[in-house]
């Protein structure tokens, strides 16, 4: 009789992990759906000309299509000193509305020991990272999350000309030393970054980007920069990027990746 048990334990628990796949890709579904679908009524701001410029030069369009999609590879370490974890990773940016989603694994063998999601959708943002796709190791919403996941997309504008010229909710202002701040509103008050374009690419810089620390989050400086322009499907873009925190000790590197491909999907 113990193989019979044996047998239903290991049915239950097959049953179980099917189960909680299919509601993650079901969760997955919905939030593509949700990033996809413009805001209603809903018109993209003034731009000021060297923005658009920017994106023009960049290939951007007026009225392109709903989605742009990438493969990016990267790097990624969780703490100064640390040694570096090599990914493949998948990003898909809204065009009519500010919004992101970009999923990530780190492989042992073939198998992803942890997955990431990272995300920014209807105002709000969510980090979920899993063992083996099942067990949570981190996983983030509410207002630091909100106000981070923003921040990361605004400071991604540069690989999304065409979000630049499309996307409602953007908010441009130009400053004295010739950068620009870009602001948006999400579900958690306002979010802004500072950019800095140029003909080799850009540089981007938040004052007070929430930083998860034990217990909590902390505002801390945090900066990123683009470069290596390169034609990347049918756009010309940054082919590089690296981002950083800026800590009393210096600046912590602790992303650094390269996009691979790049689409726009209707």
């Amino acid at each position: 009789m113990l193989w019979i048990w044996l047998a239903v334990a290991a049915l239950a628990v097959d049953l179980l992990i099917t189960g909680f796949v299919l509601w993650r890709a079901y969760k997955r579904r919905r939030l593509l759906a949700a990033l996809c679908k413009p805001l209603a009524e809903a018109q993209p701001g003034s731009l000021p000309p060297a923005v658009r410029a920017y994106a023009e030069a960049a290939g951007g369009v007026v009225e392109a299509g709903r989605l742009i999609r990438s493969k990016q590879a990267c790097s990624l370490r969780f703490q100064p000193g640390q040694s570096w974890h090599e990914l493949k990773a998948t990003s898909q940016v809204a065009i009519r509305q500010p919004g992101f989603i970009w999923q990530s694994s780190i492989k042992a063998g073939p198998l992803p020991l942890i997955s990431v999601v990272d995300a920014y959708v209807s105002g709000q943002g969510l980090l979920d990272a899993r063992l083996l796709s099942l067990l949570p190791l981190a996983q983030a919403k509410g207002e630091a999350a909100d106000l981070a996941e923003a921040m990361r997309y605004l400071a991604e504008l540069p690989w999304a000309p065409d979000a630049i010229l499309n996307a409602p909710g953007l908010t441009w202002r130009e400053q004295t030393d010739g950068s620009f701040e870009v602001e948006t509103q999400t579900a958690s008050g306002p979010a802004k970054v500072t950019l800095w374009l140029e003909e080799t690419g850009c540089r981007v810089r938040a004052e007070n980007r929430p930083r998860a620390v034990p217990g909590g989050t902390v505002p801390t400086p945090w900066e990123g920069r683009f470069w290596n322009p390169q034609q990347i499907g049918a756009r010309l873009l940054p082919s590089e990027a690296e981002v950083a925190w800026i800590l009393p000790d210096g600046p912590f590197v602790y992303w650094k990746g390269k996009l691979l491909d790049y689409r726009i999907e209707t």
